[in-house]
């Protein structure tokens, strides 16, 4: 007999900006061919847009959809190296507690 396989969760972090809906687009199909899988998408945002809610909704792949706002004191700034602040961290830390 075949055993169930383990749920595997890919966490992403996502923002606003022009690239945004194809990058996920072209994720979303490839995930769509695992299975077993959980997509955990969290945004930086003050709250979930329709935009990204909307194409989870359509993606056929199972997913969890949240947001976590990078505080201002915490984004990067013009000329600052890209070990200083590190993007996404408050977000996949989100997705993190929400797995726990």
């Amino acid at each position: 007999g075949g055993r169930a396989l383990p749920t595997i969760y890919v966490v992403t972090p996502t923002y606003a900006r022009p690239v945004q809906k194809a990058e996920l687009v072209r994720l979303s199909q490839t995930l769509l061919h695992v299975r077993a899988l959980h997509w955990v998408v969290v945004e930086d945002a003050a709250a979930p847009t329709a935009l990204v809610g909307g194409l989870l909704a359509s993606s056929g792949v199972p997913f969890t959809h949240l947001h976590a706002e990078t505080p201002p004191e915490s984004r990067r700034r013009p000329g600052d190296p890209p070990w200083l602040r590190p993007r996404g961290a408050e977000q996949r830390n989100r997705a993190l507690r929400w797995l726990r």
